[in-house]
């Protein structure tokens, strides 16, 4: 294979790596290793599709409102303003989730999951008052550590793999720089302390 048909390959990979760490899509893992944290609760399917309703589909929905109008240049948000709006809506969720959680006596592993990925968008979006951070590499690094509380050294191992593709994803296509995507990771924190 010449060096094109490599470079090819390696943007396909790039490419992939980016839809697949792509924030809504990686809440949904995050959501289901959180039910499967919790164990036997009673309710864990209709808590779980509640986390992904309030923390991927809610935001989802209105980024691609504010793409409709014409708010965001791309579904993507690559410019730092527009993600913005988002971001405050995700944050948003989270806090609404954390209070339907409580009033619905959800197990408190997913409650402070939950407290603890609204307060790393909220961290996210100060930020993203100042600087570009990379989002993708902040939720798959909040995976790194849902995953690795289950005690799984293969699931840990999994995540970690993925994680690290989906960073060096983001710095492959310029999206991100190098700092961008450690402060996205370093974002963590809130969940790690709340895990």
């Amino acid at each position: 294979m010449d060096s094109a048909g490599k470079r090819c390959h390696v943007d396909l990979a790039a490419y992939l790596f980016s839809i697949l760490g792509a924030p809504p899509l990686l809440a949904i893992p995050i959501a289901f290793l959180v039910g499967l944290r919790a164990g036997g609760y009673p309710r864990m399917a209709t808590t779980v599709a509640e986390l992904v309703v309030w923390v991927s589909v809610l935001p989802s929905l209105a980024t691609f409102a504010l793409y409709r109008a014409g708010r965001t240049s791309t579904l993507e948000l690559r410019e730092r303003t527009d993600r913005l709006v988002p971001s405050s809506v995700a944050a948003g969720c989270c806090a609404a989730a954390v209070m339907q959680m409580e009033l619905s006596h959800a197990p408190p592993a997913v409650s402070r999951l939950t407290l603890g990925i609204g307060l790393q968008l909220a961290l996210l979006l100060v930020l993203t008052f100042h600087w570009k951070v990379s989002y993708h590499a902040a939720i798959a690094a909040s995976l790194v550590v849902v995953g690795h509380t289950l005690g799984d050294p293969a699931l840990t191992i999994g995540v970690l793999v993925l994680a690290a593709c989906v960073c060096w994803a983001r710095i492959y296509r310029r999206r991100h720089t190098l700092a961008q995507v450690v402060a996205g990771v370093l974002t963590m924190a809130p969940v790690a302390l709340l895990s």
